[in-house]
């Protein structure tokens, strides 16, 4: 299947703002009404800062990507030889990079990738370099795509749907995960409400919840706590994938009946049972109060320190 045998769309995409314009009228990206209407507050208590940090580093990504697949420049990179790696696989070939589709009245959208298989059927491909991949909200966004796509394509049906995952936190990861479409009426319903929104924009402005608060938060507090309910979501997955590999680096010494391993980076030890006795204090000192007060010393200070605690974890 070759570039020419898909439609070009007469929409204009304004790179200065990221903005799809068409005689005068702007139209609507994908990401920022349809899975926004579908995944209210997504990024919700992530600090700007970050968020336009790695948008700006998944920009370098994707720019990485088309400028090999257009030029056919060597894959001298990790990211670009498990790239290729994926392509070759999967028997899937680029027919178009950044490929613009719209209905030409209210919505527009570039589809990262489109490939054509080995059978020559369509896939869209949508490149995600988050630091994990979101399959639910990637599988709405695919198949508006789709839509957009056939309609764009009368005649061209759309065989798979792929999210290219090329995590921005490690070169080395490249992995295509074919995602199923949703269910039409879901899709129409979705879009429904968007459109809804769109018209009434101020209908989407949901009231917060107001907390009682004993007296006003200080000055910069919010965008601190926002920081760290980000980082510790971040943390709190990191030690999860820490965890398992810790377990399979165990099980790989016990199976080699290795009990050490040493490398420049790292020594792994495996500590065998212990168990130790306890002291009973509250025990004790039920039974000897006279005692436990004769032994008693001054208190031991303990530096003041913070406390934070989750009260949602949603």
């Amino acid at each position: 299947m070759e570039a020419s045998i898909l439609k070009q769309s007469p929409v204009t995409f304004r790179e200065s703002d990221h903005t799809y314009w068409l005689d005068g009228r702007q139209l609507h990206g994908v990401t920022g009404t349809i899975i926004r209407t579908a995944f209210p507050g997504k990024y919700d208590g992530i600090p700007k800062a970050v968020l336009d940090n790695a948008a700006s580093k998944g920009h370098a990504i994707h720019e990485e990507i088309e400028y090999h697949d257009r030029f056919g420049t060597d894959a001298d990179t990790p990211r670009l030889k498990r790239y290729e790696a994926l392509k070759t696989a999967n028997g899937l070939k680029v027919v178009e990079n950044e490929y613009l589709v719209s209905d030409n009245e209210t919505f527009a959208s570039s589809i990262d990738i489109v490939m054509a298989d080995a059978g020559d059927n369509i896939c869209l491909v949508d490149t995600k370099t988050t630091y994990t991949l979101d399959k639910q909200s990637t599988a709405l966004q695919l198949s508006m795509y789709r839509r957009l796509f056939e309609q764009q394509n009368p005649g061209l049906k759309v065989a798979r749907l792929y999210a290219l995952w090329l995590p921005q936190r490690d070169e080395t990861i490249a992995e295509l995960h074919e995602l199923q479409p949703v269910d039409d009426a879901y899709l129409d319903d979705i879009i429904k409400q968007t459109l809804d929104i769109l018209a009434n924009p101020e209908e989407e402005q949901q009231a917060a919840p107001v907390t009682q608060e004993e007296e006003p938060l200080p000055d910069g507090y919010k965008d601190l706590e926002t920081a760290y309910d980000y980082w510790a979501r971040i943390k709190a997955e990191a030690d999860a994938h820490l965890d398992g590999l810790k377990k399979q680096i165990m099980q790989l010494l016990i199976d080699s009946e290795r009990k050490k391993v040493s490398t420049p980076l790292y020594t792994c030890s495996i500590v065998g049972e212990t168990s130790k006795k306890v002291f009973d204090e509250k025990a004790f000192r039920s039974k000897h109060e006279d005692l436990w007060n004769e032994y008693l010393t001054k208190d031991k200070v303990t530096k003041s320190y913070i406390q934070i605690k989750a009260r949602n974890n949603g």
